[in-house]
């Protein structure tokens, strides 16, 4: 399982990995900084959006900004931004140098402990109806509900094409919607920006020509949908049942995936 800053994220709904203890008797803590990043177009890292009470809303920290460094580091992808935040742990200040507007600015921000962003999604959205949200159907280029699925049994999947994991998931969903089409529709969810997406498509398309025929891949705009679901790591699943609930949230592959699957077939 790939940890991110994002919702996504992204995603990317993005959040940041842990990190060691500071002694044998402390648990590891994941610093935070609360923002959903994707990699930039000026050789930093895009802010798509920030949360609520965060150190990054505190500090002023804005959708659309840019981060060009940290403490003097660059940060060219979320990786690397990741890894330096990681570096630094919880309770650490670090200074962000960032573009706005053309304009580069500097932010010191103060790291604390991450939540259990996963089980506040949870405790938020188990037994509840799917959010009124859409996105934007890559092979239509038209909007798309996620209550659109209403009526068959559906798997949301959050992902990012920079996550390993995330990638890892696709011949076994590929599989597993060829032969059951009929009774679960699967959508794919990113916010990273459509040309990078279809260019990823495309090239799964070459070795599975299948690739969009039942499973449904959308663009999340301006990280919308990853953000209403506080996707803070990916790969990410819900599961929504035939009356629009949602079932299930599960981050990971491997087991935890298959497990999810299974249960999408039992489900009424």
């Amino acid at each position: 399982m790939f940890q991110i800053p994002k919702f996504f994220i992204f995603t990317f709904f993005l959040f940041m990995a842990a990190e060691k203890s500071f002694t044998q008797e402390m648990a590891s803590v994941r610093p935070w900084l609360g923002i959903a990043i994707e990699k930039g177009k000026n050789n930093g890292v895009l802010i798509k959006s920030t949360y609520p009470d965060t150190p990054a809303e505190k500090a002023g920290l804005m959708a659309n900004d840019e981060v060009l460094s940290v403490d003097k580091k660059k940060v060219e992808t979320p990786e690397q931004l990741i890894g330096e935040i990681t570096n630094k742990g919880v309770g650490h200040k670090v200074e962000v140098e960032f573009l706005r507007a053309g304009k580069k600015e500097t932010k010191t921000i103060a790291l604390v402990a991450m939540p259990d962003i996963t089980e506040l999604t949870r405790k938020k959205f188990l037994n509840k109806p799917l959010p009124q949200i859409s996105g934007t159907n890559l092979k239509s280029g038209k909007s798309y509900p996620l209550t659109e699925s209403k009526g068959k049994t559906t798997i949301l999947k959050f992902w990012a094409t920079w996550c390993p994991s995330c990638v890892a998931t696709e011949p076994r969903l590929l599989e597993f919607s060829r032969a059951n089409s009929e009774k679960v529709q699967i959508v794919n969810i990113s916010s990273e920006e459509s040309p990078i997406l279809k260019k990823h498509l495309a090239k799964l398309k070459k070795v599975h020509p299948d690739a969009d025929k039942n499973i449904i891949n959308l663009q999340d705009p301006e990280g919308a949908i990853s953000k209403e679901f506080v996707v803070s790591s990916i790969p990410l699943f819900i599961l929504v049942d035939k009356k629009g609930m949602v079932r299930e949230v599960e981050v990971g592959a491997g087991e935890v995936l298959e497990e999810l699957l299974k249960k999408s077939l039992t489900i009424k």
